[in-house]
């Protein structure tokens, strides 16, 4: 890391690398979702035998290649993100002096694959979905831009995030549908979506990347006004740099941890429903244990 210090504050840091060799023991948490990686990564083996199914069934070409796709593509995701928690806390332990600044940009980046899977956790539902006619109906109606969701298209209308409005459309359309475990499966996405855990990370990476993320270092600028106004009188407050405290990255850890909690826990239940789900909507493609 190097530095720029001045008036007895750290006002500047940057880095050449994030990496660090120190060795670090997989936690229980990390190995399930490493567990969890594997087994949605897997489900990639089956895309040809679903476009077969799919083909008989008289479902659109390409969708079941691209339902599972997404699932095994879902599985590296929060792999990464586990990777990438690893790395940060690699950055956190040894004799030498530990190093914040790129723990927390490990978090960070942990916590970005950890949300971006679970937007993939919706859309992989919605296309579900879209397989079951009556279900496939009420979507396209909820999602006009999307123009009936064409597998293999590219467009940010046709990938919509985890949000109130697509959990509830999902819901609707599971509902619509008729199927037990279709339902199951959308419940569990708007379970996740109303989990604190979750939503806790959200905001946190959405004053992050949208509004103003507080520096890693000591002497940075605080993120409130230096003003202080009591009844008439206003005053500011000189030297305020010096009182600036970083955000604690061990919380920071601690709070991304516990949403990929909740994470893992929706993934887990997710895959255990989808081949009923799957049968719900006409794509028989696994075998379901009584």
């Amino acid at each position: 890391m190097t530095t720029n210090e001045a008036a007895d504050h750290v006002g500047a840091a940057w880095m050449r690398t994030l990496f660090v060799d120190r060795p670090v023991e997989p936690t229980v948490r990390d190995e399930r979702l490493f567990e969890i990686s594997k087994d949605w990564q897997l489900m990639g083996a089956h895309a040809d035998a679903a476009e077969m199914h799919a083909a008989i069934n008289g479902h659109a070409e390409g969708r079941p290649t691209e339902i599972i796709g997404r699932i095994a593509a879902a599985g590296e995701q929060i792999g990464l993100s586990a990777t990438f928690g690893l790395d940060a806390r690699r950055w956190l332990v040894g004799p030498a002096q530990v190093e914040t600044m790129p723990a927390r940009a490990l978090i960070e980046t942990q916590a970005s694959y950890a949300l971006s899977t679970g937007h993939a956790l919706i859309n992989i539902t919605l296309r579900v979905l879209l397989l079951h006619p009556t279900a496939a109906a009420l979507l396209n109606g909820r999602f006009n831009a999307a123009q009936g969701f064409p597998p293999f298209v590219d467009l940010k209308e046709m990938w919509p995030p985890l949000s109130a409005k697509s959990v509830q459309a999902a819901l609707d359309a599971a509902v619509a549908s008729g199927g037990r475990d279709v339902l199951e499966l959308a419940h569990i996405v708007r379970r996740l979506k109303e989990d604190v855990r979750w939503n806790a990370l959200d905001e946190r990476r959405g004053q992050a990347y949208h509004r103003w993320r507080p520096q890693s270092v000591s002497g940075g600028v605080a993120s409130r006004s230096p003003w202080k106004i009591d009844g008439s009188s206003r005053s500011m407050e000189i030297g305020s740099l010096n009182d600036y405290e970083p955000p604690d990255v061990m919380l920071l850890m601690a709070e991304c941890e516990s949403g990929l909690d909740a994470l893992a826990g929706a993934m887990e239940a997710w895959l255990d429903r989808l081949p009923g789900a799957l049968r719900d909507v006409g794509l028989p493609v696994f075998r379901v244990d009584a």
